[in-house]
């Protein structure tokens, strides 16, 4: 009696967290989601590497691939020099 007692609490258990690890996953899905479209001065195809690979990086790792390519790209991030340099 306690044998089957077990087992249908752990399945249970194993049921809710099967949904919450859905969960989770669609909550930082949404996450790199939003930070992968801060990029937005990068085209696609400069993202198309961690789009295609955002379940396999971290949010950290996200932002530093897409922070390197910004730096190798020289993009500048200072509005203040771009418009200044307009006047120029």
């Amino acid at each position: 009696m306690k044998y089957n007692e077990l087992s249908d609490k752990y399945s249970k258990l194993e049921q809710e967290v099967i949904s919450l690890r859905e969960y989770k996953r669609t909550i930082e899905d949404a996450k790199k989601d939003a930070l992968i479209n801060e990029f937005y001065m990068l085209t696609e195809e400069d993202k198309k590497d961690v789009i295609e690979n955002k379940s396999k990086y971290t949010i950290d790792e996200i932002k530093a691939k897409l922070a390197v390519i910004c730096f190798d790209k020289k993009v500048n991030f200072n509005l203040e020099d771009s418009s200044e340099n307009e006047k120029e």
